[in-house]
């Protein structure tokens, strides 16, 4: 069993105390053993309580997932390097011999189990029966397409699936847009209200700056204003300290904004406004623009 550091730092001073005792005569075998079996309770109960995590993969798991990882990262670098050998001075075709060579590097066993794996899975194309491996199923595509004649007349596949990802982003777009009109008014008011704060503010310290500078250098002398400037700075400071106490994050600006307006904003929002088809529709069209950002990031590798 493995044991952590705070049981073992528990266990050094549950059995210093005793055998020390014991050398000095204070204490009898009766007192080690209870004091023992008091330290095992307390091993047990820690052990319990703060259990060991179980490992995401397990030692077998692992050993048959990382050869088939090592062969596509193998593969992607071949791919990837213009200089690589290949088929017809193409790097991202390779024969059945090379493959097999990854194969061997990589420690996979079984190189018609592993071919058909990444065919399954799109990472390759399997050519002649397997005499030849494609390593981009996108360039085959449309090589494919471009013979046959039909991506002429139906559009390439990889065309389709982009075109279709920037038709979903812009219909999310336009009906996020047809909720944010609702909204304009209540945004207009929240931004009216910011402005309002941040000028108050502008001008609280400009005033303070010119009370201060006219008690310091006119009224009073600067032995008199020198602690009362002292004590207002460390008030200011305690204040900002109890708000990271009370929220968790230092005071800035942006935070303010970010704690203060969406109230606002609700506040002055239309009464019948759905805010949970609203925060739903913002989320579709994050999603929907990841998705075309990573259709665009694979056609560019593939």
């Amino acid at each position: 069993m493995h044991v952590g550091p705070s049981i073992r730092l528990l266990s050094f001073g549950w059995a210093r105390g005793p055998l020390l005792r014991m050398h000095r005569g204070d204490a009898n075998g009766a007192q080690i053993s209870s004091a023992g079996k008091c330290f095992c309770n307390t091993a047990a109960g820690l052990c319990k309580k703060y259990p060991q995590p179980r490992p995401l993969l397990t030692p077998v798991e692992f050993a048959q997932i990382a050869p088939m990882v090592l062969l596509c990262q193998a593969l992607k670098q071949h791919a990837a390097m213009d200089s690589a050998v290949g088929i017809n001075g193409n790097s991202a075709v390779i024969s059945r011999a090379i493959f097999n060579h990854y194969c061997f590097e990589s420690h996979v066993e079984n190189s018609d189990e592993a071919l058909r794996l990444l065919e399954e899975s799109g990472s390759v194309v399997s050519l002649s029966n397997g005499e030849g491996v494609h390593l981009r199923p996108l360039q085959f595509a449309h090589m494919y397409e471009d013979l046959t004649g039909e991506g002429e007349e139906k559009g390439s596949s990889s065309a389709f699936f982009l075109e279709e990802a920037t038709r979903r982003l812009e219909a999310a777009e336009a009906e996020e847009a047809a909720m944010r009109s609702e909204l304009q008014p209540a945004l207009l008011r929240a931004a009216k209200w910011r402005r309002v704060v941040w000028g108050g503010a502008l001008c609280f310290s400009g005033a303070q700056l010119a009370i201060i500078s006219r008690l310091t250098f006119f009224d009073f002398d600067w032995d008199t204003m020198e602690p009362v400037s002292y004590f207002l700075g460390t008030g200011t400071s305690l204040l900002f300290f109890l708000y990271f106490l009370r929220h968790g994050r230092s005071h800035t600006y942006e935070d303010y904004d970010r704690t203060m307006l969406p109230p606002k904003l609700r506040k002055y929002a239309p009464p019948g406004f759905d805010w949970e088809k609203y925060e739903a529709i913002c989320k579709k069209v994050d999603e929907e623009r990841k998705m075309l950002n990573r259709i665009k990031e694979w056609m560019k590798k593939h």
